[in-house]
């Protein structure tokens, strides 16, 4: 006589929207090269590592003077190799 176990998961699939849940990983950086001028970026983080940096549409104005501006950005927790500008940072 053969024994089957059956799994349970959590109902309406709460698993896998438990694992999608994580916050983005934010930093701030500064633009190094400019690949596609008001779309795709090189940003340097303080720690020397380079992300491509993509500005999604509908998000912050990029100002006139890209290279060597300050941006905050925020990586996947899946994929730090890319990340979204979130915000331009600006001298006060």
């Amino acid at each position: 006589m053969a024994f089957i176990r059956v799994l349970e998961f959590p109902p309406n699939g709460s698993l896998l929207d438990a694992m999608s849940e994580r916050p983005p990983i934010l930093s701030k950086g500064v633009i190094v090269s400019v690949r596609v001028p008001g779309r795709l970026y090189d940003v340097e983080m303080p720690n020397g590592y380079v992300a491509i940096a993509v500005l999604p549409k509908g998000g912050p104005t990029a100002p006139t003077e890209e290279k060597g501006s300050a941006v905050e950005v925020a990586f996947s927790p899946y994929d730090m190799s890319r990340c979204k500008v979130v915000q331009w940072l600006t001298a006060n």
